[in-house]
């Protein structure tokens, strides 16, 4: 079974394209005038024409001459009195990188009707909307660096580019497509230096997709105001709904080509989407003008289009719409609509967070505008503490209508910033922005940790856990502690403070440093709990470091969830079970700000003895905002630091695992020696997987498995696909006719979940618990048969498998605050195969089925499928059990999914460049024991990766610009003295509210002071719980 994962939508990637113009004589290329739009009567201007502020400032503007824009392009000031235009100008070198092109493509539709059907008023709308692209451009994206007087390198936005503009009309396949090129020189106008600087191109190829949905929104809004409806796309993009579907698809022959590319390469960002748009791209057609438009005549007529009586009536109708393909299937529908409708107005929906402040001047203002940026706002702080100005402007542009105009949307973010309620935190990351919320939420963090200095009693005194640890023991005196080990065992077993921290690094031995804790602490009574991120980790935290017991993170947070949300205290009995217990949080990395907090408060709350978090900063962090481990050993948590790294037993191995744990990612990448396999610069992900699996088949043709580990869920799906398809092939596994149409999840963060335009017909909830309300049982499954608007509505209409409607309503959902279901897509049937290995991908109560099991594919028929689970036991399932929908492949596994695993079976790694990260590579090469193979594409091009991409979340606090008013000189440097009283003052406010709830309530959080040490430096992802070792 095959799961085929999210990827970009081609519309998406097709609307706009960035690659770098590496030298001057490129130009060239742009400089010649199109042929057949210079023949067009009234048709636009063809020739290059200047664009922008630091064209303006060399004094060029207007159609642009040859030789000005050569010399722009090599670096040199046209005007030879002028500053020097580069670098290479200054020191009179000749290399010059020249620049870059932004490709804008107008819908297929508008260029048939504005090419074929000759409106020229849609090729001027084209125009215009690729100068308001380029306008957001040039305000957010104009960037260079600059070096301050104490040696850091910052991102200063200059507000200004040198770019040339100019537009054909085919494809290369000679289909009418009118595009854009704009030319952007490697050159802006950094006026505190009076000179000429180069761009930081990472901006640019950042906010490509943001770029490309300005321009389509700009179109789309001019096409309606030239009498066109148009009909909207996923992810912001549009056509006229006068041309049809077939009728684009006949003069589409490129989209094809680049459909095929996609289709094999799976692009999941924009620069892996450019890649596989240029693999084998043909050169352009060369026809004269009679022949194209002969040929464009012909196949109109062929397909029907009469674009020239389409351009009529929308000249005749004045004014166009956008029209929905949203249809409610019930008949109640209608009434439905109006009862949620006035109860979403009367009982309060969904509340728009980041809406209009009490006494903000709404005047001048579009609601739907404040609406759609509330909503990416939302979306993005659940995911990361730290976002950028241009992915607020993303999400809104998605969030909202095609009539919102992106100015709107740029003010509504602008005024968020004035108000506050967006903060620029810019210290790391250009454009940066997080909210109070964020920081909020860090402050109550470090104060819940100062709340628990000196409230814990310690199970040994430092002289006695010195003595336990010497002594010999009959289940562990083979286990000999280094003297991080010890440090750590020590912290743990005669600190008084309630929270701490161990840093481990991949591979120190953290089982076995429990292990002997735990040990210890059963000598004096006091029993132990581990939490870990999936329930291999917890199978490993029973039985290697003997845990009295052991359950996931997950299910600790949904077993306590109202006392940490505080919409409950702890009964009597649940202390009783948790009091004076020490819990060990594994992976503790991997949690998000909020999850962090909750964990720490539920340590109070429960009156555990001792919360020890485990983690590592430099691995993987948490898919939700924030890295609240580093945080907090950053700001003063009681910490002990393990680094002898012992579980490589190649030493060249193991050197390269210590280089990537102390974040040298080059040395890392050096030492890995023969075990880094490189296939060559300018390959694809396709060419990593097949080489990835013939690695594979060559081990398991000598009897040996060796896992497989991948960057990105695109690539697990396609070596899955490979090995199933190999041993098929083999006759190791078999089709029987059974198939199955498999699940894959959609990761909706909290604000997304209770919209309900995040949600589209066809896809499939499953509920995490049952519900009297809704009358559904736990795992059962229902399908998304409608969706109320999102103006009036919170409604989304589902049928069960007995053919039973009824409608959710999400705001009612909201309010309570649960995660009543998740949500899938649904991929079309795949067979099941006799002898495959797979594992499941959601735990299932009702077969006592959990995540990440693996199991094998025993017998299947038309009546029923058997598996046999680890052990021998076997579990016989209805052939039509949608359990089954839950299977999938078990040979690869993503590096997400391979954190805290030892791998004895030397694994092999897929790193692309362009998909690493100084994380994943850390985790993938320290997996494994004996050996390892990392199959690349060039590995200078994944060093160059690696130096920019550390793969570790933001913290807020040290993003967000000091205030001198209010934060101290010391918070730049990270000690965050000056915020130390507010935050405790704020924690002691929401204790107030609590104690008001609860009538009696004592919480305490003023400890003795503490002087800490000087903090050390500080150093996009869905999980995947399914794989097979």
């Amino acid at each position: 079974m095959n799961w085929p994962p999210p990827q970009l939508s081609i519309r998406t990637l097709d609307m706009l394209s960035v690659w770098a113009v590496s030298s001057a004589s490129g130009g060239q290329y742009y400089q010649k005038e199109d042929y057949y739009l210079s023949s067009m009567e009234g048709g636009p201007e063809t020739g290059l024409v200047w664009l922008g502020e630091g064209s303006k400032a060399l004094g060029l503007e207007g159609p642009a001459r040859a030789e000005d824009f050569q010399s722009v392009l090599r670096g040199r000031n046209p005007d030879p009195e002028g500053p020097p235009l580069s670098r290479a100008e200054r020191l009179g070198e000749v290399e010059h990188k020249a620049g870059f092109d932004l490709t804008f493509s107008a819908p297929k539709s508008v260029s048939l009707l504005g090419l074929i059907g000759g409106d020229h008023r849609l090729l001027a709308a084209h125009e215009k909307a690729v100068v308001a692209a380029m306008s957001y451009a040039e305000k957010e994206l104009a960037v260079t660096r600059v070096r301050t007087p104490e040696g850091r390198v910052e991102r200063v936005s200059t507000g200004n580019l040198v770019a040339a503009k100019t537009t054909h009309a085919t494809s290369r396949e000679g289909d009418p497509q009118a595009h854009s090129h704009v030319i952007v020189a490697n050159a802006t106008w950094l006026k505190s230096a009076g000179e000429w600087r180069a761009i930081e191109s990472k901006a640019l190829f950042e906010g490509q997709v943001t770029l490309g949905l300005i321009y389509q929104r700009e179109l789309a809004r001019a096409s309606m105001e030239l009498g066109y409806d148009v009909q909207p796309h996923k992810g912001g993009t549009f056509e006229l709904s006068a041309v049809k579907q077939e009728q684009r698809e006949a003069f589409s022959k490129a989209t094809k080509r680049v459909e095929e590319a996609y289709a094999r390469e799976k692009p999941t960002t924009p620069d892996a989407a450019q890649v596989a748009k240029l693999k084998d791209r043909p050169k352009k057609l060369k026809l004269d003008i009679g022949e194209l438009e002969g040929r464009w005549r012909e196949e109109a007529r062929e397909v029907g289009l009469d674009a020239e009586g389409l351009v009529k009536a929308a000249h005749e109708r004045g004014r166009g719409a956008v029209l929905s393909s949203d249809q409610i299937a019930r008949r109640d529908a209608p009434i439905a609509e109006f009862v949620s409708a006035l109860k979403t107005r009367f009982l309060g929906g969904v509340s728009e967070k980041y809406g209009y402040q009490t006494g903000e001047p709404e005047v001048g203002r579009d609601p739907e505008a404040r609406r759609a940026v509330s909503l990416a706002v939302e979306v993005l702080e659940d995911r990361r503490a730290v976002f950028t100005r241009t992915e607020v402007m993303r999400g809104a542009l998605e969030a909202s209508s095609l009539q919102v105009a992106s100015e709107s949307l740029s003010k509504e973010i602008a005024a968020l910033e004035r108000g506050g309620v967006l903060k620029v935190a810019d210290q790391k990351l250009h454009g940066g922005l997080t909210t109070p919320d964020a920081l909020a939420l860090e402050r109550q963090l470090i104060a819940s940790i100062e709340g628990g200095k000196g409230k814990s009693t310690p199970a040994y005194d430092k002289i006695g856990a010195i003595s336990r640890l010497k002594q010999p023991d009959r289940q562990s005196s083979d286990l000999n502690l280094n003297a991080g080990q010890v440090s750590a065992a020590l912290l743990v077993l005669s600190s008084r403070d309630r929270v701490l921290a161990i840093q481990g690094a991949a591979g120190v031995g953290k089982t076995t440093l429990m292990r002997t804790v735990n040990e210890a602490l059963a000598d004096k009574g006091i029993s132990s709990v581990g939490l870990g991120p999936t329930h291999a980790a917890v199978d490993s935290l029973r039985s290697e470091a003997r845990m009295d017991r052991a359950q996931t993170t997950a299910s600790f947070l949904a077993q306590f969830s109202d006392v940490a949300d505080g919409k409950r205290r702890a009964t009597s009995n649940e202390k009783s079970q948790w009091a004076g217990k020490v819990v060990v949080v594994d992976e503790a990395s991997m949690l998000s700000n909020r999850d962090a907090l909750k964990i720490v408060d539920l340590s109070r709350k429960l009156e555990l003895s001792k919360l020890v978090l485990v983690g590592d900063q430099r691995q993987l962090g948490s898919v939700g905002a924030g890295a609240p481990f580093r945080h907090l050993m950053n700001e003063g948590a009681p910490k002990a630091i393990v680094d002898e790294i012992v579980r490589q037993r190649d030493l060249g191995l193991r050197s390269s695992v210590e280089a990537f744990s102390r974040g040298n990612a080059k040395d890392g990448v050096e030492r890995l020696g023969l075990s880094l396999i490189e296939v060559g610069a300018g390959k694809g992900s396709s060419d990593l997987v097949e080489k990835a699996f013939q690695l594979w088949k060559a081990a398991h043709e000598k009897g040996q498995t060796r896992p497989v580990l991948t960057a990105t869920q695109a690539e697990r799906h396609e070596i899955n696909g490979k090995i199933l398809e190999h041993l098929e092939r083999q006759g190791e596994i078999g089709r029987t006719g059974v198939s199955v149409s498999p699940l894959v999840q959609v990761h909706l963060t909290g604000p997304e979940r209770w919209k309900v335009e995040s949600y589209k017909e066809g896809q499939v909830l499953v509920f995490n618990s049952s519900s009297r309300q809704l009358d559904v049982s736990k795992d059962e499954q229902v399908h998304v048969i409608a969706r109320g608007r999102a103006d009036t509505s919170t409604l989304l209409h589902v049928e069960n498998q007995s053919g039973r409607q009824f409608a959710i309503d999400l705001a009612s959902a909201a309010r309570n605050g649960r995660d009543i279901f998740s949500v899938f897509d649904q991929q079309e049937p795949t067979p099941i195969y006799n002898g495959a290995q797979m594992v499941f991908e959601r735990s299932l109560k009702g077969i006592e089925a959990r995540v990440g099991e693996k199991v094998t594919i025993v017998s299947s028929d038309e009546k029923q499928v058997t598996l046999e689970r680890d052990g021998g036991a076997r579990l016989e399932l209805p052939a039509n059990d949608p359990n089954l929908r839950f299977l999938g492949p078990g040979y690869a596994m993503t590096t997400h999914r391979a954190q805290g695993l030892t791998l004895r079976d030397d694994p092999i790694a897929v790193l692309h460049s362009r998909n690493a990260n100084q994380a994943i590579a850390y985790v993938q090469v320290s997996r494994a024991v004996h050996g390892i193979s990392v199959v690349t594409d060039a590995k200078e091009r994944l060093l160059s990766r690696l130096s920019n991409k550390d793969g570790q979340n933001l913290i807020a606090s040290e993003n967000v610009r000091p205030d001198p008013a209010e934060m101290s000189p010391d918070r730049r440097a990270g000690m965050d003295q000056g915020l130390r009283e507010p935050i405790a003052r704020d924690v002691r406010l929401e204790s107030e509210k609590e104690k008001k709830l609860e009538k009696t309530f004592d919480r305490q959080i003023d400890g003795p002071a503490r002087q800490e040490p000087q903090p050390e430096p500080s150093a996009d992802r869905k999980r995947d719980w399914g794989m097979s070792l």
